[in-house]
């Protein structure tokens, strides 16, 4: 039976619907140190370790408000969308694609380059 518990304050409660063993298998293969704290905060809770959200707060070394709002929207939209990945907002890439790849390789090569200009050069000259 999963486990549910008035982790939350002001009376919400919490319904950790994951396994703890489903949870430790996600947190096991997240690269995102974000997502991994996410999970880690879900999984203390689940199994446990943590008997309230302010000792996992304490634990995860994040401000509480943030804690609270990720435990919202795990409550609200489940465990997808809390670990959704925004995309990020503001000015797109200016170099992307082939020419990114391109790029990145010049940039591993031990010659190199010597500066930003130089690269702003190749860039032009190789890439228009």
């Amino acid at each position: 039976m999963p486990l549910t518990r008035t982790l939350m304050p002001r009376g919400h409660t919490l319904h950790i619907a994951e396994s703890a063993e489903d949870l430790k298998a996600r947190l096991d293969q997240q690269s995102s140190a974000i997502q991994r704290s996410k999970l880690q905060i879900l999984w203390w809770l689940k199994t446990e370790q943590a008997t309230t959200v302010k000792q996992a707060v304490q634990w995860s070394g994040y401000h509480p408000s943030t804690v609270s709002r990720w435990l919202k929207r795990y409550r609200e939209e489940g465990l997808d969308a809390l670990l959704a990945v925004k995309p990020r907002s503001g000015r797109p890439r200016a170099i992307t694609g082939e020419v990114l790849e391109t790029l990145k390789r010049e940039l591993e090569d031990p010659e190199g380059f010597d500066s930003y200009g130089e690269v702003q050069r190749w860039l032009s000259l190789f890439h228009g």
